[in-house]
């Protein structure tokens, strides 16, 4: 939520005059962001994977067979996006202060911010697609079904809401 809302501030300010009051909220939302992103990252390497890299990316140790093996590939995947999108939001947090602007230059430092969060844009709804979409299906051994899950129409609406703001604002 704090990724689109980051994201739509400028392009609703631009078509609507009004929405220009939230433009001083932009840094700190995408800030906020980072922190939350940064949260999840660590409790996905805490709590669920216990600092095992190879659970981390869907492997599991197999006792009958003393070999690790491919269970969950749809974790490695989600978690290898994670990784891609890491030091991009980071980079952003970092590099979202006065100071920053004067160290690497308006132009730099706009260049900067407007390539990297298209990439994080791109990278999250790639991953919520496909977690939302194809990963939330019946899966063995149970076969059973996951519980409809209403986020998946926000998360459509936002990234289309937001894809259209920039087509607009382009």
């Amino acid at each position: 939520m704090l990724l689109f809302i980051t994201l739509i501030i400028s392009p609703t300010a631009v078509l609507w005059q009004p929405a220009a009051r939230f433009l001083i909220w932009r840094r700190e939302t995408g800030i906020w962001f980072a922190i939350l992103a940064s949260g999840h990252a660590y409790a996905i390497l805490d709590r669920w994977a216990q600092w095992d890299m190879a659970a981390l990316f869907g492997f599991q140790y197999a006792e009958e067979i003393g070999s690790y093996i491919l269970l969950r590939p749809e974790v490695g995947i989600m978690n290898i996006m994670g990784m891609m999108a890491a030091p991009m939001i980071i980079l952003l947090a970092l590099t979202s202060f006065d100071k920053s602007v004067q160290l690497l230059g308006i132009s730099t430092w706009k260049w900067l911010h407007r390539a990297l969060i298209h990439v994080i844009f791109y990278i999250v709804m790639v991953r919520g697609i496909l977690y939302l979409f194809y990963f939330f299906q019946v899966t063995p051994p149970d076969w059973s079904p996951y519980p409809s899950i209403w986020f998946l129409y926000v998360f459509l609406g936002m990234g289309l809401t937001d894809a259209t703001l920039k087509t607009g604002h382009s």
